[in-house]
């Protein structure tokens, strides 16, 4: 009984590995491509405070940062707060929408203490969302210590 491959069966086992690890690469370049033309944001929600001279905390404001982590422009149609059912969106004057951005791009939406209502409406917030011109909606759930951190300091 001799061991040793023929050169015949050699070229199969070569043919059958080479055509696995092609049907492989394939498939992994397949499912980047598809995740390449997913409109992916990231919402993240800050406080900011204004300071017009010294170091004096003027006004407290709430922000909502959003950043496109596409490989394209996206619109973005609207921003805001949610409890599930309704939404608080920043005043008209706060930021122009809908606004484009570029890929790896971020805007920063502000809401003013002054706006955001009364402190019982605010914590009843859920979420921080981003909802983009062809419908999609990107949330950020959990900001209850976000929300709280920012009423603590408002007083």
């Amino acid at each position: 009984m001799n061991n040793t491959l023929t050169v015949t069966e050699f070229v199969a086992i070569a043919g059958v590995t080479i055509a696995f690890f092609g049907a492989l690469f394939g498939l992994f370049a397949h499912l980047r491509e598809v995740r390449r033309d997913k409109v992916r944001l990231r919402i993240s929600v800050g406080k900011a405070i204004k300071v017009v001279s010294g170091n004096t905390p003027t006004e407290n404001f709430l922000t909502i940062d959003v950043l496109n982590l596409s490989s394209f422009p996206v619109m973005i149609a609207n921003v805001g707060f949610s409890d599930g059912e309704n939404c608080l969106y920043p005043p008209p004057n706060m930021i122009d929408v809908p606004f484009r951005l570029l890929p790896r791009e971020a805007r920063t939406v502000i809401y003013p203490r002054r706006c955001v209502g009364d402190e019982t409406r605010l914590r009843r917030m859920k979420s921080a969302f981003a909802k983009t011109q062809c419908g999609k909606r990107v949330e950020m759930r959990c900001i209850n210590r976000q929300i709280e951190e920012f009423l603590a300091n408002a007083q």
